[in-house]
C-alpha cells in the first residue's frame, strides 16, 4: 500500500477543491494502483468534508493551523537531532506530524500558492511549514500542477524560493508559472502539466438531467454565467461603485444573449457557503437583480456536487466565468468560454486551446470590449468548439502523464 498525504483545499463547498480532490486521486491511482488517500486542509471538520471524501475515498486527515505551528518546531528539532544520529520518536507523537510520518509521498495539489493575489506572509509562511513539514521528515514532497507567483512581494519571494528549492518535483499549469518561477531563482526543475481539473468526470446524463428539468433548463440557447465573490469583492475593496461595475457588466451580458439571440442564462455559483459572508450565490443574485430580462435568467440555488456543475456547465452553449474551475470545466466539455477572471491562471487555461483573445483582466475590462467578444465567440461557436474537442484527448493525456512522474519518484528514477 502507497499512503499519499493530499495537501489542498476542502473537499466540499466549491467546484475548485472537490474538482481537483477527485482528479488528482483519479491520476494517481492509474499511476500508482496500491495508493490510498488522507488529505490534510487545515480547515475545519464539517459533514459535508466528511461526506466528500468517502465518495472519493478519501480519508479526511486532522490538523489546524494552530496544531501545525505547534508541531512544526518539534520536527524542526527531531529533523536536527536526526542528523547527529539521535532518534527521538516522541516528537512525532501528535496526530498531525503522525500523518506525515505514515505517508509515502506528500502532495501538495492547491489550485493557486505563493501568489501576490493572496499577500500576507503568515499564509506564505503557514503554507510553507505544511509542505517543508514533509521535508523534514524525508518524505518525497511534490507540487502538483499549481499556479504561483507573481512574486513580487517580498515575503513571497523568500518563502517560496526557500521552500520550493527543497521540494522533490514541481508540477506547474502554465509556462508562465514556470517563468515566474525562473525568475526567481528557483533552481528545482519546472516541468508544466495541464489542471488535473480537465479530467473531472461529469455526473450522470440521468443526474444532469434531472438538475435541468428542476431548475428550468431545457431550453435552447443556454448561456452559463459563472459570477466570482474573489473578483466582487476585490472590486469593492477599491469602493463600491467598482464591484457594482462588474455587476452591471454581467448583467449587460446576459441582457444582451437573451435580447439578440433569444437565450436563457443561467448563472452558475461555483462556491458557495463556507463561512463566507459574500459568496458567489449573493454576487449572482446581484447580477440577477441588476439585470433587465430577469424572467430569462435562472439560478442555480442548490448544494451540488462539482461533478454535477460540471455537468450543467457542459449542457451550455457558451460560458462567460470568472471562475477558474468553472472555464476548465467549459473547456474539457467543449463548450466555447469568455472569461474575465484574475491572474495568470485565466490566460494559460484559454491558451492552452489558442482562446487567449477571449481571456480579460478584471481590473483592465470594458463592457464594451467584452460585449464585444462575446458577440464574436457566440457567432464562432461550433468551430471553437470543433477546436476544443479535437485539442482534448491531448489535454487528457498531458495531465495523466504528470501520475508517471509521481512514480518514477516512489521508484527512486528520477523526475
Amino acid at each position: 500500500m502507497t499512503n499519499v498525504l493530499l495537501l489542498g483545499s476542502p473537499a466540499a463547498g466549491s467546484l475548485g477543491g472537490p474538482s481537483l480532490l477527485s482528479s488528482t486521486c483519479q491520476v494517481l491511482r492509474e499511476a500508482i494502483p496500491d495508493a490510498s488517500f488522507t488529505l490534510l486542509t487545515m480547515s475545519p471538520r464539517s459533514p459535508e468534508q466528511e461526506d466528500a471524501t468517502r465518495r472519493y475515498g478519501v480519508e479526511l486527515g486532522h490538523g489546524t493551523p494552530r496544531e501545525l505551528a505547534a508541531a512544526f518546531p518539534l520536527l524542526l528539532l527531531w529533523w536536527a537531532l536526526r542528523k547527529t544520529g539521535i532518534n527521538l520518536p516522541s516528537l512525532l507523537k501528535a496526530p498531525l506530524p503522525q500523518q506525515y510520518r505514515d505517508s509515502d509521498i506528500v502532495i501538495d495539489m492547491r489550485g493557486i500558492s505563493f501568489s501576490d493575489f493572496f499577500p500576507g506572509w503568515r499564509g506564505h509562511v503557514l503554507h510553507a511549514m505544511q509542505l517543508l513539514a514533509g521535508v523534514l521528515l524525508g518524505k518525497p514532497v511534490v507540487k502538483f500542477t499549481q499556479d504561483m507567483g507573481p512574486f513580487q512581494e517580498r515575503s513571497n519571494r523568500w518563502v517560496a524560493r526557500f521552500c520550493l528549492d527543497r521540494l522533490s518535483l514541481v508540477l506547474a499549469r502554465g509556462a508562465e508559472t514556470r517563468r515566474y518561477l525562473v525568475e526567481l531563482g528557483v533552481k528545482r526543475p519546472v516541468l508544466v502539466r495541464p489542471d488535473t481539473a480537465f479530467i473531472l468526470q461529469s455526473a450522470s446524463d440521468e443526474v444532469v438531467g434531472e438538475i435541468v428539468k428542476r431548475d428550468a433548463l431545457e431550453v435552447r440557447p443556454l448561456i452559463g454565467i459563472a459570477p466570482s465573490q474573489q473578483v466582487w469583492s476585490r472590486l469593492k475593496g477599491e469602493g463600491d461603485a467598482s464591484a457594482d461595475r462588474y455587476v452591471a457588466m454581467l448583467a449587460a451580458l446576459a441582457d444582451a444573449l437573451v435580447e439578440e439571440q433569444g437565450a436563457t442564462a443561467v448563472l452558475i455559483p461555483n462556491e458557495v457557503g463556507g463561512g463566507r459572508r459574500y459568496d458567489d450565490l449573493y454576487v449572482a443574485r446581484k447580477v440577477r437583480e441588476a439585470a433587465t430580462h430577469q424572467e430569462s435568467i435562472r439560478l442555480l440555488e442548490g448544494v451540488y456536487s462539482a461533478e454535477e456543475i460540471k455537468g450543467v456547465i457542459g449542457r451550455c452553449d457558451m460560458v462567460i466565468a470568472s471562475r477558474y474551475h468553472s472555464t476548465i470545466a467549459a473547456l474539457s466539455t467543449g463548450v466555447p468560454c469568455l472569461v474575465i477572471g484574475w491572474g495568470h491562471k485565466y490566460r494559460e487555461a484559454m491558451g492552452m486551446l489558442g482562446l487567449d483573445a477571449y481571456a480579460f483582466d478584471y481590473a483592465h475590462a470594458s463592457t464594451e470590449e467584452v460585449l464585444a467578444r462575446t458577440r464574436e465567440l457566440w457567432a464562432n461557436r461550433e468551430e471553437l468548439a470543433s477546436r476544443i474537442r479535437e485539442m482534448a484527448p491531448h489535454i487528457r493525456r498531458s495531465v495523466f502523464s504528470s501520475g508517471k512522474h509521481i512514480r518514477r519518484l516512489l521508484e527512486g528514477t528520477g523526475d
